[in-house]
């Protein structure tokens, strides 16, 4: 599948998701592979921290965080800004939600929610299952029922 915006590859459900490890605020790396055959993910690109949109879809990720994990998945939020960032964001809005900073863009690029030469990610949200294929793909803002419901399905 491409972006609709350019021919960007944007992964596609039933493919093996990409493999990646950043540094996430507020504990150390975090890997894909940390979370095979125990976890469902949750990976959420957005723009950036300072952005009222991704602060709105993070805070609204963030306080349904306990029922993801209840459901057996893990939300991690990505984007390209800096660890410092990401603490100044958490601090501020009482973010708890893992912060990964693709700095690099590697994986922003890999999932395609970084199209080109562009530093910033485009919103995208992909559900990975415990076996580390990509279930699910969106463009639009994260919807926490959707999303809850699909975890649940999955984690039958």
């Amino acid at each position: 599948m491409t972006s609709p915006r350019d021919d960007t590859r944007v992964v596609v459900a039933g493919e093996r998701a990409p493999e990646f490890s950043l540094p996430a605020h507020p504990r150390g790396p975090i890997a894909l592979a940390d979370f095979r055959g125990t976890r469902i993910v949750v990976l959420v690109f957005y723009f950036w921290d300072e952005g009222p949109g991704s602060v709105r879809d993070l805070r609204a990720l963030d306080e349904a965080r306990p029922e993801f994990r209840r459901a057996g998945a893990e939300v991690l939020a990505v984007s390209t800004d800096t660890l410092a960032s990401h603490a100044h964001l958490a601090d501020r809005h009482a973010i708890t939600v893992p912060l990964l900073a693709d700095v690099d863009r590697v994986v922003g690029r890999a999932y395609g929610a970084v199209r080109g030469d562009r530093y910033r990610a485009d919103r995208l949200t992909v559900v990975i299952d415990r076996d580390g294929f990509v279930r699910d793909v969106s463009g639009n803002r994260p919807d926490v029922e959707e999303l809850l419901a699909l975890v649940r399905a999955l984690a039958q």
